[in-house]
C-alpha cells in the first residue's frame, strides 16, 4: 500500500533516538487555524470526481447522527501499528471536533527525520478498528504530516497512528486495508461481504459492503479504482438515509 516503506522507517526511527535530539516543542493553535495552516501544505489536486450511486434501504446513518461518526479505512504497520491515511484532513477534523485540547509539534520536535507536523492528544479519542470480524478498542496516538519522503515522485499525505493492543499486534494482515470507527461504540456489530452498486448512469462498480447494526443493510460501501500500474483510487461511501454519500478518499501511490 501507500508509502510502506516510509510507515515502516518513520515507526522504526521511533524506537531509536538519536543523541541530543530535541525536547518536545509545543505550539498553540486553535483548530480552526490548524486546519487552515495545514490546508496550505497538503495538495488537494489530485481529488476525483465521486460517482453518484443509485439509493437504497436506509440503515444505521441518517441525518442526523452522520456527523457524529468517522469512517474510514485501517491497515497495519509492519511493526503491528495500526494506521490510517487522512488524505484531505478530515479525520483530523474529527478528531479536534471530539477533542478541541490537542499539543502541536513541528519540525525536529515531530520527528528527528521525517520532522513535519504531529497531531496528539492528552486524553485522545477511542476508536473501533475492525479487522477480520472482530472489533478491537484502541486510542488514537497521533496525527502525523511529515516533511520528507523516501518514495520520490509520491505525495506526502498524512497518517493517523492508534494505539495497538497486544489482542491486535501481529495478529491481521498487514497488507489488507480493514475499518475504523470514530468514537468507539461498542453496539456495532460488524459484517463485511463482496458486493456491487449501480450509478446514476448505470455503470455497475464492485466493491466491500459493510453492515454495522447488524439489520443486513450496507452502512459503508467501499472500492478501489485503478488509475495506472502504480497509483489507485480508494473511495468510502455511507450510507445516509438511503443515499450513498462518499465521505473517505485516499490516492493510493505504490512506493517503488
Amino acid at each position: 500500500m501507500k508509502h510502506t516503506l516510509v510507515i515502516t522507517a518513520f515507526l522504526l526511527s521511533l524506537s531509536y533516538p538519536t543523541l541530543g535530539q530535541r525536547q518536545p516543542i509545543n505550539v498553540q493553535h486553535t483548530p480552526k487555524t490548524l486546519i487552515q495552516g495545514l490546508q496550505k501544505k497538503v495538495d488537494q489536486k489530485w481529488k476525483r470526481k465521486n460517482p453518484s450511486l443509485k439509493s437504497m434501504t436506509s440503515s444505521f446513518f441518517t441525518t442526523d447522527n452522520e456527523h457524529a461518526y468517522y469512517v474510514g479505512l485501517v491497515q497495519l504497520s509492519g511493526q503491528g501499528i495500526p494506521f490510517s491515511w487522512d488524505d484531505d484532513l478530515s479525520m483530523l477534523e474529527f478528531l479536534l471536533q471530539l477533542n478541541p485540547q490537542s499539543k502541536v509539534e513541528s519540525g525536529a520536535a515531530a520527528d528527528s527525520y521525517f520532522k513535519g507536523t504531529k497531531v496528539a492528544w492528552d486524553q485522545p479519542s477511542n476508536a473501533l478498528l475492525w479487522f477480520n470480524d472482530i472489533s478491537y478498542k484502541a486510542p488514537v496516538d497521533y496525527w502525523h504530516l511529515m516533511e520528507i519522503t523516501e518514495c520520490v515522485g509520491t505525495s506526502i499525505f498524512p497518517n493517523v497512528f492508534f494505539k495497538s493492543t497486544d489482542k491486535l499486534t501481529g495478529a491481521e494482515s498487514t497488507h489488507t486495508p480493514s475499518l475504523v470507527v470514530l468514537p468507539y461504540h461498542e453496539s456495532f456489530k460488524i459484517k463485511s461481504s463482496n458486493t456491487t452498486l449501480t450509478t446514476g448512469d448505470g455503470k455497475i462498480i464492485k466493491g466491500t459492503g459493510y453492515d454495522l447494526n447488524n439489520d443486513a443493510v450496507f452502512d459503508v460501501f467501499t472500492y478501489v479504482e485503478e488509475i495506472d500500474e502504480i497509483t489507485s483510487y480508494i473511495r468510502l461511501y455511507i450510507n445516509v438515509s438511503g443515499q450513498w454519500i462518499c465521505k473517505w478518499v485516499n490516492l493510493n501511490q505504490e512506493c517503488v
